[in-house]
C-alpha cells in the first residue's frame, strides 16, 4: 500500500503534467484563433459559426447552380 507521500507526488506529477497540457491547449486555441481573425475576420466563436453558417449557404447555391447547369447541358446534348 503507497504511503501517503508517494501518492501526494503522484498527484503532483499528475497535476504537473494537467497544467503542461492546459498549457499546449491554450496555445493552439490562441492559434487558431488567431488565424480566424486573420483570415476570415472573427473574433469571436459567434463569427466563426455566422461564417460557417454563409459559406454552407454559398456552397449549396453553388451546387445547386452546377447541377442546373450540367442538366441543362444534357438535355441540349442529349447525354
Amino acid at each position: 500500500m503507497p504511503d501517503i507521500k508517494t501518492e501526494l507526488q503522484q498527484l503532483g506529477q499528475e497535476i504537473e503534467k494537467a497544467k503542461r497540457e492546459e498549457a499546449q491547449l491554450q496555445g493552439k486555441l490562441e492559434e487558431i484563433m488567431s488565424r480566424l481573425r486573420n483570415e476570415f475576420n472573427c473574433r469571436a466563436m459567434g463569427d466563426v459559426r455566422k461564417k460557417i453558417d454563409d459559406l454552407t449557404k454559398n456552397v449549396e447555391k453553388l451546387d445547386a447552380s452546377i447541377t442546373e447547369k450540367f442538366q441543362n447541358l444534357k438535355a441540349t446534348y442529349g447525354w
